[in-house]
């Protein structure tokens, strides 16, 4: 069995492939493989609703030596996952997978495991309403960007916009993956510990050994000595982000057929930015005026319909 972030992330592609673009006929080809991938998760929950995932039992190298923390994070990645399923049936119009999909997602609830003050299993349960978001977010924002994780962090971000906490999600971006900046990074990198930035020596500096060497000298696993992509897309998650909760971008309808725009600007003055559907490209600029309102000026294609 592949490890489940895999088989999930696989899903979740698909249902945010097709939410955006509305290709039916590429959906419909993905059905019977979809439907394979779903009955074959089925199998790894048990009676009482707790996940039994063989093989490669992994979430992120930062907690690749907590079987606990790493059993919270497979629990709520499958209740994500049959979740998207749903979507994914109901778009289909296959009943029968749809059924599949709630028969797993009730089972699944039955069981709900801990967070262990783990920020990752802590975001991941709370995104499948596992865990309370008040509870997920005072672990989340213990010691603010400490703990934060390249791939993980996206979910902690989200969790955080799910609970309204956009001022505090924006200021751990800019202080964790800020500080790849600072020391450098022109991409962001596979790994980074936040705690290795004191007296670290920036990336695009001469060695100098009274300092520590981000690069050669951090790292853990298969990443020790130079061994660390400095350009990994699994750390890119604030991208994304930004685009879904500053620019306040969601697609709402197969297709991108109709899109809420609902910015959060936090202590920025203006947020702008662009975003690509079938039918052409959304602008939009939002500017925060001196009592505080935003204004926002958006460009849609004609056959978007734009909510606010």
């Amino acid at each position: 069995m592949e490890c489940l972030p895999t088989l999930y992330g696989g899903l979740l592609l698909i249902e945010i492939f097709y939410l955006y673009n509305g290709d039916l006929e590429y959906l419909q080809e993905q059905q019977n493989y979809l439907t394979d991938l779903i009955h074959q998760i089925k199998t790894k929950i048990d009676p009482n609703g707790k996940e039994i995932l063989d093989g490669g039992r992994f979430l992120d190298w930062p907690t690749s030596e907590n079987p606990d923390v790493i059993h919270s994070g497979l629990q709520a990645l499958m209740l994500i996952t049959m979740e998207a399923g749903k979507d994914i049936a109901e778009w289909l119009n296959d009943n029968e997978l749809k059924k599949t999909c709630l028969e797993s997602i009730s089972l699944l609830e039955k069981h709900q495991p801990s967070s262990h003050n783990n920020k990752q299993a802590a975001s991941l349960l709370a995104l499948a309403g596992i865990l309370s978001q008040e509870e997920a977010s005072s672990v989340l924002l213990k010691d603010g960007a400490n703990d934060f994780a390249t791939f993980y962090g996206y979910y902690m971000l989200e969790e955080l916009a799910k609970d309204g906490r956009y001022y505090e999600a924006m200021e751990i971006i800019s202080n964790y993956w800020g500080a790849m900046l600072d020391l450098g990074a022109t991409t962001f990198w596979e790994n980074f510990n936040y705690s290795e930035r004191h007296n670290a020596l920036s990336i695009d500096q001469l060695p100098d050994k009274s300092k520590f060497n981000i690069h050669s000298d951090g790292g853990d696993h298969c990443y020790i000595g130079l061994r660390a992509s400095l350009c990994h897309g699994w750390a890119s998650g604030p991208t994304s982000w930004l685009t879904k909760h500053v620019l306040g971008i969601q697609v709402i309808e197969p297709g991108s057929k109709v899109i809420r725009i609902s910015p959060n600007l936090g202590d920025l003055d203006f947020a702008e930015g662009t975003f690509p559907t079938p039918y052409g490209v959304v602008k939009v600029k939002h500017v925060k005026q001196d009592d505080g309102k935003v204004v926002s000026e958006i460009e849609a294609p004609e056959e978007v319909r734009i909510i606010k």
